[in-house]
């Protein structure tokens, strides 16, 4: 049928998720997902270049997203049964936070460009200078998702208010004003505070059931024993084992599949042909501009591979090394000691032996890894708030020593 016989409240839609099952999206949600910033995301798989070694590791931000958005709307309406006289002025003030926190979750990865977070912490910081870096906000994939919010809400003529629109791009980021008086709102899908999200639930879920490795967690125990105290989004005590096991979960996640020596051998591959190949395709370049960076997936690998454009001689050879299995080797791996921030390749090729056969800077590749549990050096679980029972009025810490 024509579009236009296609009344409004046929927009909601349902969707077979193969982790949640039959979801509900909402009319605003579809209506989002129905445009080409969102379809982009079927063409950026959630874990990069994993695939190579992980064939299971196929799966999208496309559908990471829309578990995301489904999360993030499980949440507010689990609050909102629970406490709807405490923290929720109305139901429509709970419908309104429902849209806010949905679409938040639904955006949050717009901004990520081909191969993963290796396209923000390695390509475009070779391929800008520390200048450049400093001065623009979008070398965050973060920042590129409230870019390409905007673009799609302007160029799709959403029915968003300016309002909404800041709203759910200070969500995205993780702070704000809109809901200064509401700290749990900005806890929900990127949490600044202890790192304890529903971004996190859905990927560690998606991620070790594409992997197919038996580590994980339950969500539903966390979302169900949660509540708002203080303004704080708290979980029971009983669930400190819970959040245990989600940061344990991700940990081993960070360790084992994401840094596999061979996987960042092949993203390190992929990312120096996309630095051989940005002089002529302008990649960097399309990080500020909505338009181009739509046109930037996955597929851009696909792009240099057939290209018969000579220039591209030299990335072309290295994504040909990458599928005949002709691989970067792994040479070491070592801790750094604290206070030492890098180790440069130029560090090690001059600590060379005599006699041996020369090596230059050029030949090596240095890849940091900060694998920790989502805060640093600090226990991210000792900055979660607890509540004991229903009667309480204010949350509290519970330290490793008390477990």
């Amino acid at each position: 049928f024509p579009s236009s016989q296609i009344s409004a409240r046929n927009r909601a839609k349902i969707i077979n998720d193969s982790i949640y099952g039959h979801i509900e999206m909402d009319e605003y949600v579809v209506n989002v997902i129905d445009t080409d910033h969102f379809q982009r995301l079927r063409d950026c798989k959630q874990l990069g270049m994993s695939d190579r070694v992980f064939p299971g590791a196929t799966h999208t931000r496309f559908e990471h997203s829309v578990g995301v958005a489904h999360l993030a709307g499980k949440q507010v309406t689990h609050l909102y049964h629970k406490q709807h006289g405490e923290i929720f002025e109305s139901e429509q003030d709970y419908k309104r936070k429902k849209k806010i926190v949905e679409l938040a979750g639904l955006v949050h990865d717009l901004g990520h460009g081909p191969l993963g977070h290796v396209f923000d912490l390695a390509f475009l910081r070779n391929a800008l200078s520390e200048s450049v870096q400093s001065s623009i906000p979008e070398v965050h994939h973060e920042r590129r998702s409230v870019m390409l919010l905007r673009h799609l809400i302007d160029k799709n003529g959403l029915d968003f208010s300016r309002d909404e629109e800041v709203a759910i791009g200070e969500l995205v980021i993780g702070r704000g004003s809109v809901f200064k008086e509401e700290p749990f709102m900005y806890q929900i899908v990127a949490n600044e505070k202890n790192s304890l999200d529903v971004d996190k639930f859905d990927y560690i879920q998606r991620d070790t059931r594409n992997l197919n490795v038996r580590w994980g967690f339950d969500p539903d125990r966390l979302i169900n024993a949660s509540r708002v105290l203080g303004g704080e989004l708290c979980y029971h005590r009983r669930e400190v084992y819970t959040v245990y096991d989600m940061f344990t979960t991700r940990f081993k996640l960070h360790k084992v599949i994401y840094n596999h020596r061979t996987v960042k051998a092949v993203e390190l591959m992929a990312v120096d042909a996309l630095l051989a190949a940005d002089s002529v395709l302008k990649i960097s370049e399309s990080i500020t501009e909505p338009e181009r960076f739509l046109e930037l997936s996955d597929s851009i690998l696909y792009v240099i591979e057939r290209s018969k454009d000579p220039k591209l001689a030299k990335a072309k050879q290295i994504l040909r090394r990458i599928s005949c299995r002709d691989l970067y080797k792994f040479v070491d791996e070592v801790l750094i000691p604290p206070g030492v921030k890098q180790i440069r390749e130029s560090e090690i090729a001059s600590c060379q032996e005599d006699g041996l056969p020369p090596i230059d800077a050029s030949d090596l590749s240095v890849y940091l890894i900060k694998a920790n549990h989502g805060m640093g050096t600090r226990n991210p679980v000792e900055n979660v708030d607890f509540y004991k029972t229903i009667e309480d009025v204010e949350p509290f810490r519970i330290q490793l020593s008390d477990i």
